[in-house]
């Protein structure tokens, strides 16, 4: 394999090379719609925090728990002391968990964006993505250390990105 996308981390860029970042990732809030006639009354992390009607939880896992660890941001730290005093446990071991306990529960999963803007647009689309927070990471393509491929397919990402091509294509798929 010539390429191959993932996270761009520090971790990794010291056995491999990345390409400029194609698409970032957050995490953003997984919702149930509102009724046609109701207006979304969660719409940033702050207005999760400020109610209390409505858990919120993670996978027990992976990307999104090691940030809640690793976080500084005031509103970030509030969201994880929160999961951790609640009960049950608000935290899933899969995001099939976290997707269907949003739908049965007043539940909000906190999910990568490009996860959770995929599922909000899948039928029977009941479920809404608001806010992106928290983990700002860029996705890449990884090429082996030294390799000339990264100055092409750099050059290759600016000018589909300038021209609006990587927005289409995330839009489309």
């Amino acid at each position: 394999l010539a390429a191959a996308p993932m996270y761009n981390t520090k971790h990794r860029a010291k056995v491999i090379d990345f390409t400029s970042a194609f698409m970032d990732v957050s995490a953003t809030l997984l919702l149930r719609k509102p009724p046609k006639a109701r207006e979304l009354q969660i719409k940033t992390v702050r207005d999760l925090l400020s109610q209390s009607e409505i858990q919120y939880g993670t996978l027990d896992t992976g990307v999104i728990i090691r940030a809640f660890k690793a976080t500084n941001a005031t509103h970030e730290r509030m969201l994880w002391r929160n999961m951790q005093r609640f009960k049950p446990s608000v935290f899933t071991e899969t995001n099939e968990d976290g997707i269907e306990r949003v739908r049965r529960e007043k539940y909000a999963f906190i999910i990568p964006s490009t996860i959770g803007e995929y599922i909000a647009m899948r039928l029977p689309c009941d479920l809404v993505t608001v806010d992106r927070f928290l983990m700002k990471r860029g996705y890449s393509l990884a090429v082996q250390q030294g390799s000339p491929l990264k100055q092409e397919v750099d050059q290759a990402l600016y000018i589909l990105n300038d021209i609006g091509h990587l927005d289409e294509l995330y839009r489309k798929w």
